[in-house]
Parts: structure tokens; C-alpha cells; sequence
């Protein structure tokens, strides 16, 4: 058996959470300076910078951390995505995501925030690469590909699916996409857990995000909700119960689809006795 420690632990995903906050406050100001000296103010683009810099900073962070915890293994497992499961990942995501949008309505959000998403949305090339690509990316390189495969390999299943989910919603900093984030862990998670395929969890984060870029980026800043698009309250309860069953049926296939294939080994590292 290998004597090292898997990489993080959950008490380095905390500090791996807290400087990747420190690390974005820090290049948002930097980039607030240079941009209150330059005149630049394409904030859009500011963002995208902003963003992209301080995920590849913290990656490299970790990569250095891993090396040392971990001569021998890889920073990430990209993994494959069979063909056959990309129909069924792309309507679980869309069917997810009607099904946690009243979570976005258990907390009022403040005219403030609501600019602050509108701004994220803005009809602009930089947001959707931000909204769709990178942000995507990075957070899965991150969440599921680095924390999530460390606690798979050094936790429970339940226990490393329930706490990146946890961390992935608090990653938004703000509590009014916290609870739909951490749902979206969970299926991200589950996802991962089975295949090992970061390009799964990637495809299924940039189809939610896609999802509800689109929406905005039609509706404009009149979409709080998938209420908003429809005329009356029995027209969204039906879609949204028939949304709940979809979901229910999808994943009774997917646990079908895994439970035939060769279960992805996770018993290099194998967690303590009676850990849940």
C-alpha cells in the first residue's frame, strides 16, 4: 500500500479555500489600481483577467503542495466521457437546474447583488467565456479534480461528496447561489465519484452555467427565476414536477449504466474503519 497521504486532506482544503479567496481579493485590487491609472474600463474583460489569473495562481499553488505530498501522482485525472453518456449528462443537468431554482428565492436578493449578477450577464463576449469556459473549468480542476479526488482517497464516499459540495458553495461567496451550488456539487460529485472523469464534471458545469447564461442573455435582467417565464403558476408547477420525475428517472439509469461497469478503484488509500 502507498505510504503517503493523499493530497488535501480536509483540513488543506480550508486552507486551499481560504487562499484562493485572499489570492482573488488581491488581483481584483491589483487590477482596480491599474485600471483606476490606465482609464481601462472594460469590466467585463477586467473580470475575466481577474478570474483566470488568480485560478492558475492557485493551481500552481497546489501543484507544488501535491508534488511534495505526492511525488508520484498526478496533479489531475482528466479521464474520458463515453459518448453514450453525454445525451443523458445534459438532461439530468438541465432537469437539476429546474429543479433547485426555487432554492434561489429562500433568500431575498438585495438590488445590489442583482446588479452584480446583471453585470456577470451582460450581453458581452468576455462574460460568456468567463461564465461558460473558464470559470467551469477551473472550479472543476479544482473542486471535484484536486479536493474531491484527494478525499476520495482518503474519506468516505458520502463524506467527500457532502464536504466539497459544502466548499463549492461557499466558493460563490455570496449565500443567494450557495444552496443551488451545493446541489449542483452533489451531482458533480456523484458524477465523479463513479467515473473519474474531470471532463464529465466539466461538460455538466459549463451546460448548467451555459443554461442559465442563455436564459439571461435572452430575458435579460427580468429573469430572477424560471417563474418569470411563464404566464401563470399551473403552467411552471407542471414543468417543474415533471422536471422532479425526469430527474428521478435519469438517475435510476445512470445508477444502471455504472453498476455495469468495472467500479472505479478507490482503495489505494482506503479510509479509516466506521468513517462516514
Amino acid at each position: 500500500m502507498n505510504n503517503t497521504h493523499p493530497y488535501p486532506s480536509l483540513p488543506q482544503a480550508w486552507g486551499i479555500f481560504g487562499l484562493f479567496i485572499a489570492i482573488t481579493v488581491g488581483v481584483a485590487f491589483l487590477l482596480l489600481i491599474v485600471s483606476t491609472i490606465t482609464g481601462f474600463d472594460n469590466l467585463p474583460l477586467v473580470n475575466l483577467i481577474g478570474y483566470t489569473l488568480s485560478g492558475i495562481l492557485i493551481i500552481w499553488y497546489i501543484h507544488i503542495r501535491k508534488k511534495s505530498a505526492e511525488p508520484s501522482e498526478a496533479l489531475i485525472h482528466f479521464g474520458t466521457m463515453p459518448v453514450s453518456l453525454t445525451l443523458l449528462l445534459l438532461l439530468i443537468t438541465i432537469s437539476v437546474a429546474v429543479v433547485i431554482d426555487p432554492l434561489t428565492n429562500l433568500i431575498p436578493i438585495p438590488e445590489f447583488m442583482e446588479e452584480v449578477f446583471e453585470t456577470l450577464l451582460s450581453k458581452s463576449p468576455f462574460n460568456l467565456i468567463l461564465v461558460v469556459l473558464i470559470g467551469p473549468v477551473f472550479e472543476e480542476i479544482l473542486l471535484r479534480g484536486i479536493i474531491l479526488d484527494g478525499f476520495l482517497r482518503r474519506y468516505s464516499p458520502v463524506k467527500s461528496i457532502l464536504w466539497s459540495s459544502f466548499i463549492f458553495g461557499l466558493l460563490h461567496l455570496n449565500p443567494w447561489q450557495f444552496f443551488g451550488a451545493f446541489i449542483a456539487g452533489l451531482l458533480m460529485g456523484y458524477i465523479y465519484w463513479k467515473t473519474r472523469s474531470l471532463i464529465a464534471v466539466i461538460f455538466i458545469h459549463m451546460v448548467n452555467n451555459g443554461f442559465g447564461y442563455v436564459l439571461s442573455y435572452i430575458y435579460g435582467s427580468d429573469l430572477v427565476t424560471l417563474t418569470n417565464l411563464f404566464n401563470n403558476r399551473r403552467d411552471y408547477l407542471i414543468v417543474y414536477f415533471a422536471s422532479v420525475v425526469i430527474t428521478v428517472l435519469l438517475f435510476l439509469i445512470l445508477h444502471q449504466i455504472f453498476s455495469r461497469q468495472k467500479e472505479v478503484i478507490w482503495k489505494e488509500y482506503p479510509p479509516p474503519h466506521g468513517d462516514l
